[in-house]
């Protein structure tokens, strides 16, 4: 936040770009993507753990989307690309709705629920 603070009071034109949740090619599970991590989990046969109820959601950006945002604010004329700018998908998804979704892929993927833990 102070570093967008900084380049603002600069009065340099700027585009920062803010991820959301990112995952597809190239996530490393247990870093910096619970997809890439339960899916890494399901692989090894190895279960997830669910704090809360597993209703807590995320947003979810493709990787794909984060690519082509990119290359549009380094393509953009200045004007027109200057500001913060959230990357999202603009859903929100649950970690159970992630479970399942593996599931339904063909995962045999177990859970371990924590209910007692405050979701969020």
């Amino acid at each position: 936040k102070s570093a967008e603070d900084l380049i603002r009071l600069s009065g340099f034109p700027h585009c920062i770009l803010r991820l959301t949740n990112v995952y597809g090619p190239g996530t490393r599970p247990h870093y910096n993507s619970v997809i890439g991590t339960f899916c890494d989990q399901a692989v090894r046969g190895r279960p997830v753990t669910l704090h809360g109820d597993g209703r807590q959601g995320r947003d979810f950006i493709y990787i794909d989307d984060v690519v082509d945002a990119l290359i549009h604010a380094g393509t953009a004329s200045a004007t027109s690309r200057a500001g913060i700018f959230n990357l999202s998908s603009g859903k929100v998804v649950s970690l159970k709705q992630i479970v399942t979704q593996i599931r339904q892929a063909g995962a045999n993927l177990k859970v371990e629920v924590h209910p007692d833990v405050p979701s969020g």
